[in-house]
């Protein structure tokens, strides 16, 4: 399952948060430039890619599509609106969890 969208920073040290940008926020300014590397965080602490992220998303039924491996975004997960269908609300602890239906 995929707990939280994550920054792999230079000096191979995670920030975690919501989104993207929630991860941004969290670092001192430019430490998220590249070669940091956007991805998500597994529920077992692992880094993933966008591209890995999605098939994993979908198959904890985290999802309503399948990405079929195509980079995803964490807007994707959580955000209801008429872009996005997503199935999981977000705590900052515990991360990404299915929502009730």
């Amino acid at each position: 399952m995929i707990k939280h969208a994550a920054i792999l920073k230079e000096d191979k040290t995670i920030v975690t948060g919501k989104d993207h940008a929630a991860c941004i926020h969290k670092s001192r300014f430019g430490e998220c430039r590249y070669p940091a590397i956007q991805g998500f965080v597994t529920e077992d602490g692992t880094f993933v890619t966008r591209e890995l992220a999605g098939i994993i998303a979908y198959k904890a039924k985290q999802l309503s599509q399948n990405p079929n491996g195509r980079p995803i975004f964490s807007e994707e997960i959580w955000e209801t609106h008429d872009r996005f269908n997503g199935l999981c609300d977000y705590d900052e602890e515990t991360g990404y969890y299915l929502r009730d239906k």
